[in-house]
C-alpha cells in the first residue's frame, strides 16, 4: 500500500521550518563572533549576511505559496507571521554588516589623510597619518544646520565607497533627532531605501531657496548685543555665519545688503556705533563697510583686555563698576569732572582730531598707544579714577 501523500501546504510549512531554523543557527552564530569578538573570525561575518539574504529570499517564496493555498480565514496570521520573521532577520543582517564595516573602515570613526614624504627634497611615495575619532553632528531638522550636517556627513559616509547603501542608512538614521528622524521613520533599512530617505531629506530641509529663506531670516531676527565685547563678538560672528552661506549659495551682499545695513546698526551698541562712524564720516553705508568697520572695533576692544583678565558679560563699555561689583553709572558731576572742550589728538596731543592722526596711522599703531597711555575707548581720553562713593 503506497505511503498516504502530504499535502501540499503541509510540505511547504515544513520546508518554512527548515528553513527558519537555518537562519536562527546563522544568526546566533554571527552574533557569538560579534559579542566575543572573535577578530580571525570576522571574515565569516559576509559569509553568514550573504547566505541569511539568500534563506529570506527562500522563505518569501514558500510565503506566496502559502498564501495561495491557505484558506482565507489564515491568510491574515500568515501574513503577519511571515513579516514578523522577515523583519527580525532584516535586523540581524544590517546589525552584522554594519559592525563588520565599521571593524574594518577608517570612517567615520577615524580618518586617514595622504601624507607624502620627502627625501632630500625628493618625493619617495604616499603613506597615511591615522587622524583622532571624527564625530559627525547630529541634525534635528533645523534648516540653518542642515548645509554644515549634510557637507560632513556627505564626504565621511555619502561617498564612502566601502560601504553598502544599509550601511549608510543605519549611520544617517543614527545621526538624525526630531522631526528630520521622523521624516524618514517610515522607511526600511534597504539599499533602495537609503536613496529615497536622501532625497526626502534633501527636497524638505535642503532646497536652496528654503536655505536663502532661513539665513535671511536669520539675519533679519538676530539679537542686540549686551554691550559687552564677547557679546559683540559672538553678534559679529553669528552675521558673517549666515553672510558666508548666502554667499556659498551664490547671493552677493549687494543683493541683501541694502536690507540688512539699517538692522545692523539699529541693533549696534551706541558707543560701538558712535567710533565706527568717526571712521566712515558722513559717506553713505555700505554693507562691507559696516561689517569691516565693526570688525575693526572689535579688534581694537579685544586688544584692550588683559591676557588672562576674566571675561564678564556685565564688562560695557562706558560702565564704572562700585563697590561689590554693581555697575553704575556715573553721575553728570562725576562726568564733568574730566569732560573738556577743547579735544586734541589722543595719540600724539597735536591740535587735530584722532581720527585724522597723521603720525599713527595703522590700527596696529594706535592700539598700542591706547594700551601705553590707558585711553578711555570711546573718546581717547585719559581718565581719571572716579570715586565710588
Amino acid at each position: 500500500m503506497p505511503p498516504e501523500e502530504v499535502p501540499a501546504e503541509d510540505k511547504l510549512k515544513n520546508r518554512r521550518r527548515g528553513l527558519r531554523s537555518v537562519v536562527s543557527r546563522y544568526v546566533n552564530e554571527a552574533t557569538n563572533i560579534i559579542q566575543s569578538v572573535q577578530t580571525d573570525k570576522f571574515g565569516d561575518l559576509p559569509i553568514l549576511s550573504k547566505r541569511l539574504r539568500e534563506k529570506l529570499e527562500e522563505l518569501n517564496l514558500i510565503n506566496e505559496h502559502l498564501l495561495d493555498i491557505v484558506q482565507e480565514d489564515n491568510v491574515e496570521s500568515l501574513y503577519q507571521d511571515h513579516n514578523d520573521f522577515e523583519y527580525a532577520t532584516e535586523r540581524s543582517i544590517v546589525k552584522i554588516e554594519t559592525f563588520y564595516s565599521s571593524s574594518t573602515m577608517t570612517t567615520p570613526s577615524a580618518i586617514q589623510i595622504p601624507f607624502i614624504q620627502q627625501d632630500h627634497g625628493h618625493l619617495t611615495g604616499k603613506t597615511f597619518v591615522n587622524l583622532p575619532k571624527l564625530t559627525l553632528p547630529k541634525f534635528d531638522g533645523s534648516v540653518l544646520a542642515w548645509q554644515n550636517f549634510w557637507d560632513c556627513f556627505e564626504s565621511s559616509v555619502h561617498q564612502n565607497s566601502r560601504l553598502t547603501n544599509v550601511n549608510k542608512f543605519m549611520y544617517l538614521k543614527g545621526q538624525l533627532t526630531g522631526v528630520a528622524l521622523a521624516a524618514i521613520s517610515g522607511f526600511t533599512a534597504t539599499n533602495d531605501n537609503y536613496s529615497h530617505a536622501v532625497a526626502l531629506l534633501q527636497d524638505r530641509f535642503g532646497q536652496e531657496h528654503k536655505l536663502i529663506g532661513a539665513y535671511m531670516k536669520a539675519l533679519l531676527d538676530i539679537k542686540k548685543p549686551a554691550g559687552s565685547v564677547p557679546s559683540i563678538r559672538a553678534f559679529y560672528d553669528e552675521i558673517q555665519t549666515h553672510v558666508r552661506q548666502l554667499h556659498a549659495l551664490g547671493k552677493d551682499s549687494s543683493s541683501f545688503g541694502d536690507f540688512l545695513i539699517p538692522i545692523i546698526i539699529e541693533r549696534l551698541p551706541e558707543d560701538v556705533l558712535r567710533n565706527i562712524t568717526r571712521i566712515n564720516g558722513s559717506s553713505r553705508w555700505t554693507f562691507d563697510a559696516l561689517i569691516g568697520g565693526i570688525a575693526q572695533e572689535l579688534e581694537i576692544l579685544e586688544s584692550c583686555i588683559p591676557a588672562g583678565a576674566a571675561k564678564s558679560s556685565d564688562a560695557e563699555a562706558g560702565i564704572f563698576v562700585a563697590h561689590g561689583g554693581k555697575p553704575k553709572q556715573p553721575t553728570t558731576q562725576k562726568r564733568q569732572q574730566y569732560a573738556h572742550t577743547d579735544r586734541k589728538c589722543g595719540y600724539y596731543a597735536e591740535s587735530h582730531s584722532s581720527v585724522n592722526c597723521a603720525k599713527y596711522t595703522t590700527v596696529a599703531e594706535r592700539k598700542n598707544q591706547i594700551q601705553a597711555k590707558k585711553l578711555c575707548l570711546n573718546c581717547l581720553e585719559t581718565m581719571p579714577k572716579l570715586p565710588t562713593a
